[in-house]
């Protein structure tokens, strides 16, 4: 891991060089966040919706507020629904 210094023991102005190292910082943290934030509006995983939509069981899943965010094929039937409703 690279440890860069960018404090010192006197104050003083950041370098050219330490302001390109806050600026690459920056963006890879705004990278990460704006990553993070589209995974958390996709909902549930890829991964497990394939596996939630063919279960033979009714599945809701919920998010944090408690506002129902997907429901399986098994549930829409169970609430006598279509899919489009």
């Amino acid at each position: 891991m690279l440890d860069i210094l960018l404090y010192g023991h006197e104050p003083q102005s950041p370098s050219p060089h330490d302001l390109g190292v806050m600026e690459k910082a920056t963006h890879l943290a705004r990278v990460a966040i704006e990553r993070d934030r589209a995974e958390s509006a996709c909902g549930p995983a890829r991964e497990y919706r394939d596996l939630i939509n063919a279960s033979p069981d009714p599945i809701c899943v919920v998010d944090a507020d408690g506002k129902c965010i997907l429901v399986n094929p098994a549930g829409v039937n169970l609430a006598g629904r279509s899919q489009t409703n």
